[in-house]
């Protein structure tokens, strides 16, 4: 069975959480140690997690690259939040000894690129995780669009290319454009394009085909996809001026698994958020606004039983995942959600991109990241909360910054839009006189800010930002 938004299962939460970790490896039968995590590159969002783990009385250690990527964030991280740091050389079975040692009872990926070593940690050190055999669906697109056609979970028809007309015949065979184009194994929205014509298709050929992706995986071709347009349940976000491109809709839904042994997964949705994005001409994608939802909303419900299907597809059992999705007309939209159908567009196997944990505990009082930490230190309290829906709390919305030109941030006006009400975070980089690059997608936006509160006061504070942004962005001089 599987419990979405907090429905009760019907086996005793006793049973299947019990107070704490299991048996470590090579521990004599029957022994109980106190949890030990280890996190596979724990950079953005997965630097949040030590905190929260330690809170709980658990021991954590870190897993880094020899060779960190730009996309790792590597300023997030601080050693001194760890109890040991270890550095993956390539020797797996020196790092898998060293780990055993240390009494790792977990292993998690703190972000994109640690989800296969983190599955595959889990398995050399013989503990429970997600299956090593199913890694790729949770890492490649391809893979993933795959296993959800297998467990027949509707899902947006992707072709693989590796020439460019091949890419042109994918095109064909999906009935034409628009579709989106997309490497097969990236972060963020890192090479994606949405080709309305070949002019973009051929464009977005030349910028990302046969070239390293922020991953630094080698882009052995792109995937083609059927485009869908998503539509909003209930009522859409208001349309303020200053944004550029044509609004485009989805949700996503942020989760936690974990399992007794032998007995069923459970898929806890810790937070969902109707997210706004914008395509521009030139068929970039730019994030703009995500608004957090209720847990008692309708919408919820539908998204949050339609995600359990899609980590049951992926095999997903242990730890944090988060699902990209839409809602694509089915018939009469106006007759309501159940004229809509959810279809995925790709899920990741680690904690979300989302808000941060201060922001989300003021808007919530919890996060993804804590409730993760409960599922791995404390299974009682997870299973207890495991039991309800989440409640939201205050209004909370994630805005991302749009720079419509290079330029350098303008300090009194940043520091207005920092003195906003409801401003509760901001990125680190914010700060006058940085410089920024025109935004085409995740990666170049200026920062983010994080704001809570009233739902009024919230969306007024998210307009008078746009507003802001106009005067933010000056150009420096020649």
């Amino acid at each position: 069975m599987v419990l979405t938004q907090g429905r009760v299962l019907q086996d005793s939460r006793r049973r299947m959480f019990p107070r704490r970790h299991g048996r470590r490896p090579g521990a004599p039968d029957g022994a109980i140690v106190p949890a030990c995590a280890a996190v596979v590159h724990p950079f953005s969002s997965g630097a949040d997690a030590a905190g929260e783990l330690r809170r709980l009385g658990c021991r954590v250690f870190a897993v880094v690259p020899a060779k960190p990527l730009a996309v790792h964030h590597f300023e997030s991280f601080d050693s001194s939040r760890y109890d040991a740091v270890f550095t993956n050389h390539g020797d797996l079975a020196g790092l898998t000894r060293q780990l055993r040692r240390a009494g790792v009872t977990a292993v998690i990926p703190g972000c994109e690129d640690g989800v296969g070593l983190a599955d595959h940690l889990s398995w050399l050190l013989g503990l429970a995780g997600n299956p090593r055999e199913s890694t790729a669906a949770r890492t490649s697109k391809q893979a993933q669009a795959a296993a959800l056609a297998a467990a027949g979970v509707t899902h947006p028809r992707t072709l693989r290319a590796r020439t460019l007309p091949a890419a042109i015949a994918a095109v064909g065979e999906l009935g034409g454009y628009p579709v989106v184009v997309k490497p097969d194994a990236s972060a963020g929205n890192d090479g994606v394009r949405i080709a309305r014509g070949a002019g973009v298709l051929t464009e977005a050929w030349r910028v990302s085909a046969g070239k390293c992706n922020a991953l630094g995986n080698y882009n052995d071709g792109l995937l083609i996809q059927q485009h869908l347009a998503g539509v909003v349940f209930g009522e859409a976000l208001p349309s303020w001026p200053g944004t550029p491109g044509t609004a485009t809709w989805q949700y996503t839904v942020n989760t936690v698994s974990a399992a007794a042994p032998g007995g069923p997964v459970v898929h806890y949705v810790t937070d969902a958020w109707l997210d706004r994005r914008r395509e521009l001409d030139d068929g970039h994608s730019i994030y703009d606004l995500q608004t957090l939802l209720d847990g008692a909303d309708p919408v919820v419900g539908l998204i949050s039983g339609y995600t359990a299907a899609v980590l049951d597809a992926l095999h997903m059992r242990a730890g944090a995942a988060h699902v990209e999705l839409m809602l694509v007309a089915a018939g009469d939209v106006s007759a309501g959600a159940s004229r809509l159908t959810p279809v995925p567009i790709e899920a990741g196997a680690r904690l979300g991109g989302m808000i941060s944990p201060p922001a989300m505990r003021a808007a919530l009082g919890g996060s993804q990241v804590r409730v993760l930490a409960e599922a791995l230190a404390d299974p009682a309290r997870f299973g207890r909360r495991a039991a309800r829906p989440y409640r939201r709390l205050a209004a909370a919305a994630q805005l991302d910054l749009i720079a419509p030109h290079d330029g350098v941030l303008d300090g009194v006006v940043l520091q207005e839009i920092l003195s906003l009400p409801t401003v509760a975070a901001a990125t680190p980089g914010l700060r006058p006189g940085a410089r920024v690059s025109r935004t085409t997608d995740l990666f170049s936006s200026p920062g983010k800010l994080d704001l809570v509160g009233p739902a009024g006061q919230v969306a007024a504070d998210c307009a008078a930002v746009r507003a802001a942004e106009r005067c933010l962005y000056r150009t420096p001089p020649a």
